[in-house]
């Protein structure tokens, strides 16, 4: 019953269109302010280099800190020692700084999110304020001694951090944010007909489909490329993307991956495009997944 109230709670919020142009203006300075810290500091942020996106990792952080400190809350409450009092500060500190790093690495993928899960997005970056505002509260209240009201709000902080830790898991586990969206479609382990090489022009990228699985296809003299053709990121069509090079850019988001091997150059997108072994047989172009 819980997570039904929660998740008509999302549908409704989801459903605030008169909150569009709010969040359309928010999301255009987050872009603009992140556009200005150049393009490797937003790979870093979004987890290129991870292999997957950097800010679930982080939120470990605040919530096991936040978690550990209510633990040593609990503790001191029973005992009266001092040593849980000061280690249950010091995990709140601890927790405060993560938090901070947690929302830079969340608004580097929220300013790329369109429809209901951006409006979500929104919601839990709310809620994350306010759970980091009540433990700057209580940190404070504990430095001047008022430990009992600091704890209070520490309490109340942590039933905010589960409201808002269920949300972004609705994010990754609904909506699909983070989650690798090129097409999980798996093709026969033998050799498919894709393309009359004939219909492959020199490059220029090029859809093909097969069973369902779409595939970017690119002709350079001798050597054809094959990789996934919908974007890791967010879905969007490579084929219809930006030739540069060896290389493709998104034209949603602006990912760009390398069509030898799909591998991601620039984020926001952190996974790899699927890679397909090709080979031309009898005026056909025919792939399989690389081995």
């Amino acid at each position: 019953m819980p997570n039904e109230i929660a998740s008509q709670l999302i549908e409704s919020i989801g459903r605030q269109d008169w909150l569009e142009p709010i969040e359309e203006s928010v999301q255009n300075a987050v872009s603009k302010a992140f556009e200005q810290t150049g393009r490797g500091v937003q790979d870093a942020l979004n987890g290129v280099w991870l292999g997957h996106p950097l800010h679930p990792v982080i939120t470990d952080i605040p919530v096991g800190a936040w978690t550990t400190a209510l633990l040593f809350d609990i503790a001191s409450m029973t005992r009266r020692k001092r040593s849980y009092r000061d280690a249950a500060d010091v995990a709140i500190g601890l927790g405060l700084a993560g938090s901070a790093l947690a929302a830079i690495t969340g608004l580097a993928d929220w300013k790329d999110i369109q429809g209901k899960d951006r409006r979500a997005g929104i919601v839990h970056a709310t809620l994350n304020t306010v759970v980091a505002s009540l433990y700057t509260g209580s940190l404070i209240a504990r430095r001047k001694r008022a430990r009992g009201l600091g704890q209070a709000l520490g309490m109340v902080g942590w039933g905010v951090l589960l409201a808002s830790a269920w949300i972004g898991g609705e994010l990754v586990y609904k909506y699909r944010d983070g989650v690798d969206q090129s097409n999980s479609t798996v093709l026969p382990n033998d050799w498919a007909q894709v393309m009359a090489e004939t219909d492959l022009p020199e490059n220029e990228l090029r859809r093909a489909e097969h069973n369902g699985a779409r595939i970017l296809l690119l002709r350079r003299g001798n050597q054809i490329f094959a990789i996934g053709e919908t974007c890791s990121h967010r879905g969007g069509p490579l084929s219809e993307g930006k030739l540069d090079g060896d290389c493709v850019e998104c034209p949603w988001h602006g990912s760009v991956f390398n069509l030898k091997d799909g591998t991601v150059v620039h984020g926001p997108a952190t996974h790899n495009q699927p890679r397909y072994d090709l080979r031309v047989r009898d005026g056909q172009i025919e792939i399989k997944p690389a081995s």
